[in-house]
């Protein structure tokens, strides 16, 4: 083998060791992202059941308000009615 040849073989090494790296760097990133992005989808998923039960709570409050409101009436209308 000619030491042209064998200098060829270790640049082409050295461009595939510089490559993989590249590839592994790449990969770590991807990784780091893909955990940054499935934290903040379980943490949009909490947030978001959080909010259906305080919507639940809130249409229950609603309604318990409405049927105050609405016996309140009854009995001023009654009131009037009825002196």
């Amino acid at each position: 083998m000619s030491c042209f040849h064998t200098m060829g073989i270790v640049t082409q090494l050295d461009k595939q060791k510089n490559v993989t790296k590249g590839l592994e760097l790449n990969t770590a990133t991807l990784r780091s992202r893909l955990a940054e992005v499935e934290s903040a989808q379980q943490n949009q998923e909490s947030e978001n059941s959080q909010l259906r039960r305080d919507k639940m709570l809130l249409v229950d409050h609603v309604a318990d308000l409405q049927k105050r409101v609405s016996v309140t009436q009854t009995t001023k209308a009654a009131r009037v009615l009825w002196g």
